[in-house]
């Protein structure tokens, strides 16, 4: 994909008033049932690691879950590379 076929923020996204952004995404059966087992498993180990004291919203927690996996995947092709 070419620099100017990014787009920033996605066709699939909103910009909130906050700054925000949240997305739209639409997956297949097989595809969908992954994605939300996995990020299901790591919200719970977010949570079960949460400090008590900042307790994050579930809505916080499912989005750290997504960068959580989304930067591991990134660092486990990094070690591929390497």
């Amino acid at each position: 994909m070419s620099a100017s076929e990014l787009l920033w923020p996605p066709p699939s996204s909103e910009v909130c008033e906050d700054g925000m952004i949240a997305f739209t995404w639409e997956f297949d059966p097989d595809t969908g049932a992954r994605i939300a087992a996995e990020l299901s498993a790591k919200e719970e180990e977010l949570w079960r690691n949460e400090d008590p004291s900042a307790p994050r919203t579930p809505q916080q927690r499912r989005a750290d879950a997504l960068v959580e996996l989304i930067l591991e995947s990134c660092e486990d092709e990094d070690d591929l590379a390497s």
